[in-house]
This record gives C-alpha cells, sequence and structure tokens, in this order.
C-alpha cells in the first residue's frame, strides 16, 4: 500500500510537470508567432530587406525628398533629424540638422538615438548607408527613379511607421493624378525637349532620372535622354544640332529670367524662334516626391503650348 501511494504521488507530479512543460513550448511558441506576425519588413531602393521590430518612432531623414515622402506618409512628426535643404512643409524648417545630404555628422546622428535611418544612396549616400550599417542602425535607401518609386516609398514609410492608411491613401492620390496626366497626353505629337539642369557647364539629364518619366508622360522626348552619363555636360552645337521645340531650366539662379538667356543668341533653335523658354522650380521637378507631380504638370503645359 505504501508503494501504491508512492507511486501514484510520482505519478502526479510527472503529470505537473509535463503540463508545465506543454504550458511554456505553447507560450514559446506564441510568442515567437507573435513577433514573427508583427515584425516590419520592406525592400528598400538597393533591393535591400530592412526589418524592424515595431514602427519607427525617431527617424532621421538624410535628403529633402526623404523628409517630404515621410511627411506624406503621415510620419512627419517621426522626424528627429534630417539635412540641410529640408524644407518642406515649412514644419520641417524645426527638425535638427545632422549636416549636409554629402557631409553627414555620424556623432549627431548616434546622439539622437533612431531607431530607423533613411538615406539617399546618390553621392556619398553609400558610404553613410555602410558606416551607419556597421553601426548597427537599421538603414533604409531611398533612391526612387519615377513616379512608381516615389509612390512605393511613401507605402514603405507608412509600412515602417505604422501609417499604413495615410500613406496608401497618398501614394494612391499620387498615381490617380499621374494616371490623369497619362491618359490626357497619350496620344499628343512627341515634342523634343532639352533640360538644362545647370548652365556653367550646361548640364542635361539622361532617362535615368525622374525628368525622363515625365517628359514622356507629357508626350515629349527628352533630346538628351539615351546619353551614357546621368548628368552629361552637353555643348551648345550639340544641343543647336538636335534642336529641341521646347527648352526647360530647373536651376536657382539669383535671378532666374536669366537662365536660358545664354540660347537667346541661337535663334535658329526652334525653342528660341518661338519662344519656348520655360523656368521650372526646382523643389517640385528635382525633388523626387510627390510635388513631382506639380513639376510635372507644369512641363506639360509648356510642351502642349509648343504644339
Amino acid at each position: 500500500m505504501p508503494f501504491n501511494v508512492k507511486q501514484t504521488r510520482t505519478k502526479k507530479l510527472n503529470n505537473i510537470l509535463l503540463s508545465l512543460l506543454t504550458t511554456t513550448i505553447t507560450i514559446t511558441l506564441l510568442l515567437l508567432c507573435s513577433a514573427n506576425t508583427y515584425a516590419i519588413t520592406v525592400t528598400d531602393s538597393l533591393n535591400r530587406r530592412v526589418t524592424l521590430a515595431q514602427p519607427a518612432k525617431r527617424i532621421i531623414a538624410l535628403a529633402p525628398h526623404i523628409v517630404e515622402n515621410i511627411y506624406s506618409a503621415g510620419a512627419g512628426n517621426n522626424i528627429v533629424g534630417a539635412v540641410d535643404y529640408c524644407d518642406y512643409p515649412k514644419a520641417a524648417l524645426k527638425i535638427e540638422r545632422v549636416g549636409a545630404i554629402n557631409s553627414v555628422s555620424l556623432e549627431k546622428i548616434i546622439a539622437l538615438k533612431p531607431d530607423l535611418v533613411i538615406v539617399w544612396t546618390t553621392g556619398n549616400g553609400a558610404k553613410v548607408l555602410n558606416q551607419l550599417t556597421r553601426l548597427g542602425l537599421p538603414v533604409y535607401a531611398s533612391d526612387p527613379k519615377n513616379f512608381t518609386e516615389i509612390a512605393q516609398s511613401i507605402r514603405d514609410f507608412g509600412v515602417l511607421t505604422g501609417k499604413t492608411n495615410i500613406a496608401n491613401t497618398a501614394a494612391n492620390q499620387l498615381d490617380k493624378q499621374v494616371n490623369q496626366l497619362t491618359i490626357k497626353y497619350a496620344d499628343k505629337s512627341k515634342v523634343p525637349v532639352f533640360y538644362q539642369v545647370w548652365s556653367k557647364p550646361i548640364l542635361s539629364l539622361n532617362n535615368k532620372q525622374a525628368i525622363g518619366d515625365v517628359i514622356a508622360l507629357c508626350g515629349g522626348t527628352n533630346i538628351f535622354g539615351q546619353a551614357k552619363a546621368t548628368v552629361p555636360k552637353v555643348s551648345v552645337e550639340s544641343v543647336i544640332s538636335l534642336n529641341p521645340t521646347v527648352m526647360i531650366a530647373t536651376q536657382k539662379p539669383k535671378d532666374t529670367r536669366f537662365v536660358l538667356d545664354i540660347w537667346k543668341k541661337h535663334p535658329t533653335i526652334t525653342a528660341v524662334k518661338q519662344e519656348h523658354l520655360y523656368y521650372i522650380h526646382p523643389d517640385i521637378i528635382s525633388r523626387h516626391s510627390a510635388r513631382l507631380i506639380q513639376g510635372a504638370t507644369q512641363v506639360c503645359e509648356h510642351i502642349d503650348k509648343a504644339r
């Protein structure tokens, strides 16, 4: 009898231990499933998978277009650091500066304790990305080259900050506006366009940048769209020979009236002869943000006048 009692107690104890072990395993699996369910993962412009355990609350944005797209995603208040020229919307002027686009302070970035840094990979950006990655900081590379990629950036920022509804609404609105321009100018005759980003030396852009997307959207043809260099240095003679019907300049001079004056000496160019020389503020045509649709609308209107 005593043996049976002892055996029964041992069996009960084993059952209790087995029950506790089962409960522990179950809880662990639930926690793992929960972690996997709520982990945030997006793919950036370099095709890198960026994963956060939770929505980002302290973001450092290292380019003006990044700041604008984060605001479009509804997460502007999450930005704790930015670089020079991040001036839109007005609220962005109050963000603490951590340097310039091609010269950031790693010390300032670390001091701000970000849970996400978003870099522009053009110029010095790739080097900065590698430095930040080595420091163990989550880094998203942002380098949208067309409207589709701009909209995707906004959606990604929404996911990364838990603002998906706001971000998707903004991105969908941009898609809608682009589609409206596409339909409006789809059947228009092609117009050769010279896009000038600088006058001394004379610089243009090829179609690997968003301007190629914009000009094509408007039914135009970028005369230097097939250039090997992203920012080709062009000669007066080459522009004359390609004879654009429209000329558009975007640099920030002291007086915008004189940006295209160098071409008035060459009246054989159709754009000069017909007075289709236009200036568009670089903030709405050079920044790859949602505001690019404003610049695109102006480009389309200018090209349409030349028709």
